[in-house]
């Protein structure tokens, strides 16, 4: 009897397990009614059930034939988000998808092509008929299937065919989704991309240029067909294989150095441009290049120099070296970018110094701004920014005061020169000789009385700034 007791509770516990593991658990979403709710006539409540489908993924095959219909029917919201919902469900949803590939209908073609690439690896038995989608009279269902085809990645021997001749399509979208699905396969459809920059069409040679770049380092054999376009003289093929070669990477320093010395300014200028793409990978040949016999190269190498902000004494006497150039712009472009290296500009210190009495307004600025930023280092340099101060040059005067208080106690001998700037008719002078003063320090108290008096200036800002340098230079 016992024993007859224990199977029938047995029995029971299993029967409520069982039910329970059909049921939908807290939280989960009840297939059975999701299922039901498709089949409502209702388009929000079959909306949300497509929509909590799809978060369901592969559990919910069941659901394959009603989410097919959607991607049939007339509502773009509902073929939408059915195509999303099989794409989710995956490999089980490839046989009914690909029947609708074949649909009358461009917008269920579009759709169900669409939902294989969101298949992906596993939508491959549908190749064939993905490919023939490829010369759909509809552009936007070829644009999916190029996309579909870089998603579920066929074997490259039955694609890149396909692909190359969309590389040629008369939509610019189409053949963008061509090109991004022969960036997919890599370095693998590199040497079918080389044969694509051959066929003289501007178009499919463009998109190739464009899957090479995206391949980068591995697309580097391909470097010598991109040197003939950069130097071909194309308007739209020069900048394109430029920008290819700037993102190959290393592999095209030498081409594009070479693309430096070309009598053809365009090629050095779009040469220059991938070398500024390059950044930091490029700064060895740019800093070559500032010694260019060409002054765009020598100006342009600099600009692109300039903001990297760089510290290493080999490109610092190359930017001293220019400050010595002929031309203005490059002199100007070379103090700027010293001006952004802070103390490491200190070996250029006997240029910035002479660049002080060049014939360039904003050389000789970039140049009081430069010799501030290298700080005490620059004591040397004091006598000329006195000078500079005190010169009749209204823009070298600031620069000239800012850099002394820069110096700070080194710039002891300016101080007198920065006492009678106190007394300036420019504000903004008496203000930065106030500031420079308590810069220098207990050396400058000399200046004290002059600060005193400046306490009862016209301007706040003068006011402010002398009661400032009074507490530094007395250390209160």
């Amino acid at each position: 009897m016992t024993r007859t007791m224990l199977l029938c509770t047995l029995l029971v516990l299993l029967g409520a397990s069982a039910l329970m593991a059909g049921a939908p658990q807290p939280g989960e979403p009840d297939l059975k009614q999701l299922l039901a709710d498709l089949k409502s006539d209702n388009g929000d409540t079959k909306l949300n059930a497509i929509k909590a489908l799809a978060d369901i993924g592969p559990k919910a095959e069941a659901a394959i034939p009603d989410l097919i219909a959607a991607v049939r029917s007339n509502d773009h919201h509902l073929q939408l988000n059915a195509a999303i919902a099989l794409g989710k469900i995956g490999k089980a949803a490839v046989p009914e998808l690909t029947k609708s590939l074949n649909d009358d209908d461009a917008n269920v073609r579009y759709y169900a092509v669409w939902s294989l690439g969101l298949v992906g690896d596993n939508g491959k038995d549908a190749t064939a008929v993905v490919l023939k989608l490829l010369a759909d009279k509809d552009e936007g269902v070829r644009r999916k299937a190029a996309f579909t085809v870089g998603r579920i990645k066929p074997d490259g021997a039955i694609a890149f065919p396909e692909l190359l001749v969309v590389l040629g399509d008369k939509n610019a979208d189409v053949r963008r989704a061509a090109a991004d699905a022969l960036v997919q396969y890599g370095g693998q459809a590199v040497p079918e991309l080389a044969k694509a920059l051959k066929n003289d069409h501007l178009e499919s040679q463009l998109e190739a240029m464009y899957s090479l770049g995206a391949i980068g380092p591995d697309a580097k054999e391909t470097i010598n067909e991109l040197n003939a376009m950069l130097s071909g003289g194309n308007v739209r093929l020069a900048p394109a294989a430029a920008q290819t070669l700037a993102r190959i990477g290393k592999a095209s320093l030498p081409t594009l150095v070479c693309g430096l010395n070309s009598a053809d300014v365009t090629v050095r200028y779009y040469s220059l441009a991938a070398l500024e793409k390059m950044a930091h990978d490029a700064v060895p040949a740019l800093v070559d290049a500032v010694g260019s016999k060409h002054n765009d190269v020598r100006r342009r190498a600099l600009w692109i120099l300039a903001p990297l902000q760089l510290s290493d004494k080999t490109v610092v006497i190359a930017f001293a070296g220019a400050l010595k150039d002929t031309d203005d712009d490059v002199r100007a472009m070379a103090s700027h970018a010293l001006q952004n290296c802070g103390n490491a500009a200190t070996p250029a210190l006997a240029q910035l110094i002479a660049g002080l009495g060049d014939s360039r307004s904003s050389v000789r600025l970039n140049c009081a701004h430069a010799i501030g930023n290298i700080g005490p280092a620059a004591k040397e340099a004091v006598p000329q920014l006195i000078a500079g101060l005190t010169s009749k040059d209204s823009h070298l005067r600031l620069p000239c005061a800012i850099a002394l208080g820069k110096i700070g106690p080194g710039a002891k001998l300016a101080v007198p020169a920065l006492i009678a700037g106190l007394d300036d008719q420019e504000s903004w002078l008496r203000i930065q000789c106030a500031e420079s003063l308590g810069q220098v320090g207990p050396d400058a108290m000399e200046a004290v009385p002059a600060l005193t008096k400046a306490l009862n200036d016209s301007n706040g800002a003068v006011r402010s700034s002398a009661k400032l340098a009074i507490s530094q230079i007395e250390k209160k």
